[in-house]
C-alpha cells in the first residue's frame, strides 16, 4: 500500500501484537484488541461528526476504516464487524458522490454527517 497511514498502522499493530501475544493468554489478548477497537471506533465516530470534508476525504476515510478493520480482525483472529458496523456505515455515507446524496427523507444522524460535507448543497 502507498498510504502512509495504513503502512504505519499495520507496522505498529503487528509490532504490538508481536510483543504482547507471547506474554498473554489468547483470551486476554483478544479482550485487549477488542477494547482497542472500541476506543478507536469511538474516537473516529466523534472525529467524523466534528470534521468538514469532501467526497475524496470521505472515500479515503472509508478506505482507512475498512483497512483498520481488516488489520485488527487479522490481529484478533476473529470478526470485529459488529464493532465497526456504525463506523463503516458513517464512512459509506460520507463517501457517497454529491450527486447521489439526497438530504430529503434521511434521518437526523445522516443529515448531520452530510452537513459536514463541503460539496453537498444543503436545502434551506
Amino acid at each position: 500500500s502507498d498510504n502512509l497511514f495504513q503502512q504505519r498502522f499495520e507496522l505498529r499493530i503487528r509490532k504490538l501484537g508481536h510483543q504482547l501475544r507471547p506474554r498473554l493468554l489468547p483470551s486476554t489478548y483478544t479482550l485487549i484488541v477488542d477494547a482497542m477497537c472500541a476506543c478507536l471506533v469511538y474516537d473516529w465516530e466523534r472525529a467524523i461528526r466534528q470534521s468538514k470534508f469532501n467526497m475524496l476525504g470521505g472515500m479515503m476515510f472509508e478506505k482507512d476504516v475498512r483497512f483498520v478493520q481488516l488489520c485488527l480482525e487479522q490481529e484478533a483472529g476473529g470478526v470485529l464487524r459488529a464493532k465497526f458496523a456504525k463506523l463503516v456505515q458513517m464512512a459509506r455515507v460520507v463517501a457517497e458522490p454529491a450527486e447521489a446524496v439526497s438530504v430529503a427523507g434521511v434521518d437526523k444522524d445522516v443529515r448531520a454527517l452530510l452537513a459536514n460535507r463541503v460539496d453537498v448543497v444543503q436545502p434551506k
